[in-house]
């Protein structure tokens, strides 16, 4: 048990700091580590992606409070793509988290995974030639997006990231305003993520010990003090960081969790 608080404290720091640098909210991170550590106790294994999925939305509504007011004052966030696709990304992902409880933790995993390698394969060979003014996000590109964000949060319990922030940037938006547009975008989506994660658990009897539907707390206390002080290092070194390294983080991010998750799924 002592090894299994080590390891959510040290990805704690971990998510924190690729929060703050990558504006993905800890999803990434802390999912995979969540769904190993869940997989391990027996009150949780049956249903250990649900509470993987919660938990990280509990954790990162914390971890988005540290970063989001750095993103705010250094202007990297787009409001005009965040009134578009907030709507749809809010009541998406309501709809997710419904869906998510009813699915196999070994399906949700799997899904995971491949939607990991399609973003990487996606960002991999999406043109980076910068453009002067940035394309318009229109309505149906704005709910097509949304929606995907809003769905797939709610399945995995991870932020905007790995989808908006590709997105973002193939408008020809410098990858710092993608990155602030995708940490509101996770604020929100770990609150309304959260409170359906919390309703559906305890419309399935969820009763553990120090668990809120499937928000397992005693998991949230382990990683947030980490998190949320790594966080704002992380936004900070996201202003000072030049965006070619981000990229590159990024996407090594992308592949490095996938192959991780499709072995934990299969």
């Amino acid at each position: 048990m002592t090894y299994l608080i080590l390891l959510l404290i040290f990805s704690g720091c971990l998510t924190g700091i690729l929060a703050g640098l990558l504006g993905i909210g800890g999803g990434l991170i802390i999912v995979p580590v969540l769904a190993f550590v869940f997989h391990q106790l027996p009150e949780t294994t049956s249903a250990y992606m649900q509470f993987a999925a919660g938990t990280s939305l509990g954790i990162m509504i914390f971890t988005a409070l540290s970063s989001v007011p750095h993103k705010l004052r250094a202007r990297e966030v787009s409001f005009d793509i965040a009134i578009k696709m907030l709507p749809w990304i809010v009541n998406m992902n309501i709809v997710g988290a419904d869906i998510a409880h009813f699915l196999s933790s070994r399906l949700l995993g799997l899904l995971f995974a491949l939607l990991m390698l399609f973003m990487f394969l996606r960002m991999l060979f999406q043109s980076s030639h910068a453009i002067d003014k940035p394309k318009r996000s229109g309505k149906r590109k704005s709910a097509f997006w949304g929606s995907v964000v809003g769905i797939k949060s709610g399945f995995f319990g991870i932020g905007g990231g790995i989808i908006t922030i590709p997105y973002i940037n193939s408008l020809g938006y410098s990858i710092r305003i993608a990155i602030g547009t995708s940490s509101l975008f996770t604020l929100i989506i770990a609150i309304t993520g959260s409170i359906t994660f919390i309703v559906t658990g305890l419309m399935d009897h969820i009763e553990f010990s120090w668990s809120l539907g499937y928000l397992y707390l005693p998991a949230i206390l382990c990683v947030v003090p980490s998190s949320m002080i790594f966080s704002k290092i992380g936004a900070k070194l996201s202003s000072k960081t030049p965006p070619k390294v981000l990229k590159v983080i990024f996407l090594a991010l992308l592949l490095v969790v996938s192959i991780k998750m499709l072995f934990l799924a299969i």
